[in-house]
């Protein structure tokens, strides 16, 4: 975590577990996923174990003061994704922003 003038900024790491793409010892990865094609099939089990434990780390932020209007999430690659599927998943929390650097979601995402 880093403060500095009225920002914090958290930044959680993914646990390593079993990857499909690289078969072999776990990885740190956000998800599993079947294929890298944008329109390939979402692993949704392992999206949603994800999506639950960055929800808790919001919950933390917003239990800790922080307003949700106050909040920006966002990733690089796979915790780009991440971010882009809890922005609209928790869309009701009024998050100021969602942003993704070189990420994606699938296109037959159920979060869309």
């Amino acid at each position: 975590r880093l403060a500095a003038n009225d920002v914090a900024v958290v930044t959680p790491t993914a646990r390593p577990r079993p990857y499909r793409m690289q078969p072999g010892p776990d990885f740190t990865v956000w998800f599993d996923r079947y294929d890298m094609d944008p329109s390939a099939k979402e692993d949704t089990e392992s999206i949603e174990v994800a999506a639950e434990r960055l929800a808790s780390i919001l919950d933390e932020i917003q239990q800790a003061g922080v307003p949700a209007h106050r909040v920006v999430i966002g990733g690089f690659s796979m915790g780009g994704g991440m971010a882009l599927h809890l922005g609209l998943r928790e869309a009701g929390r009024n998050l100021a922003g969602v942003f993704s650097l070189s990420g994606y979601m699938c296109s037959r995402s159920p979060a869309l």
